[in-house]
Order: structure tokens, then C-alpha cells, then sequence
């Protein structure tokens, strides 16, 4: 809804009373729900695939980027097999994934995906990949209503994440 604001004018109408006062409440609140909502915050990921499950999955998206979630490894046996992180959104959403995320292999060269559930099938999102370890902070747009982002390697190797945030935000209601 379009908000009409009121022209207020000392000693003149409109009145200072329950209608008009309700009415700049009701602005306030249609623009406070119309601001952008962190889809995925304080919610733990599902894991997935894991040889060892981070313990301190809550970091990735704790609100606060001084953590990390740095522990669990995935062991893979060949070249692009994958630690999962996974969130369901409750809805189909319209999203925009960011965070600062990270990992480190043991041997050839990090990958990092993102990939959108449409409500039907996983679309590929965002690829990082880097012989050295790395921060990336993903800028991927989606409408979904699941959102996952897997560490691998692309070969044999022990991956760990090293994630400070991640977040989902719906930017279109």
C-alpha cells in the first residue's frame, strides 16, 4: 500500500487524535515489513554428507561475524564430493544469499557452490573455486524455497569450512 503522509500545520486541522496517529502507526509497520528479513537467522543448517558434522553449525548465521563455524571435515574419495549446509526458507521466497565463507582442502582446489531449490528441482547458484583458502562473499539472487551451499574439493581430500556468516534475505515480499 502507498502511504499518504498527512501535512501537519501548527494550530490548524487535522486533529491530533486516534485516526490520524493509527494511521502513521499503520505507515510505520507497512514500511518496517516491506524492509529486507534475514530468511535464515539464528536457524542452524541441516548437514548433510559430512564425514564428521560441524559442531558449530549455529555460527554460520549467529548474527555475529567475530564466529566461526571451523569444524567437521568431509573426506572425499575423489574430486567433487561435498560437505552440505542446507536451509529450508518455509516459503518461496525471492532471495539474495550473501556471507562470508571460507574452506580449506589438503589437496587441489577448493569449490564452494550454492544452489536454490524452485520447488522442483536444485538450480546451481554462485561457483567459488581457489587453489588457496578463501573468503567470498556471494551476491546470488533466487526465488526458492531451499537454499544450500556446499564445500568440496576437486580431488581426493579432506575439505573444512571456515564460514563467519551466512544469510538469506528475502528482498522482494
Amino acid at each position: 500500500m502507498t502511504y499518504t503522509p498527512t501535512p501537519w500545520v501548527n494550530g490548524t486541522t487535522p486533529a491530533i487524535n486516534a485516526t490520524n496517529l493509527n494511521k502513521m502507526e499503520t505507515g510505520i509497520k507497512e514500511a518496517h515489513d516491506d524492509l529486507p528479513k534475514d530468511l535464515i537467522a539464528g536457524v542452524t543448517p541441516t548437514l548433510d554428507e559430512w564425514t564428521v558434522d560441524p559442531t558449530d553449525a549455529e555460527k554460520t548465521t549467529d548474527g555475529d561475524i567475530s564466529t566461526f563455524c571451523t569444524s567437521g571435515t568431509k573426506v572425499a574419495a575423489g574430486g567433487y564430493q561435498y560437505g552440505i549446509m542446507e536451509w529450508d526458507l518455509g516459503g518461496l521466497y525471492h532471495i539474495l544469499l550473501g556471507g562470508l565463507m571460507r574452506a580449506s582442502v589438503t589437496a587441489g582446489t577448493v569449490v564452494v557452490y550454492t544452489y536454490f531449490w524452485d520447488g522442483s528441482a536444485w538450480i546451481q547458484g554462485c561457483r567459488m573455486s581457489s587453489s588457496a583458502t578463501f573468503y567470498h562473499t556471494y551476491p546470488c539472487e533466487a526465488l526458492c524455497s531451499k537454499v544450500r551451499v556446499v564445500f568440496g574439493s576437486t580431488v581426493a581430500a579432506t575439505v573444512s569450512p571456515n564460514v563467519r556468516e551466512i544469510n538469506v534475505w528475502r528482498i522482494r515480499a
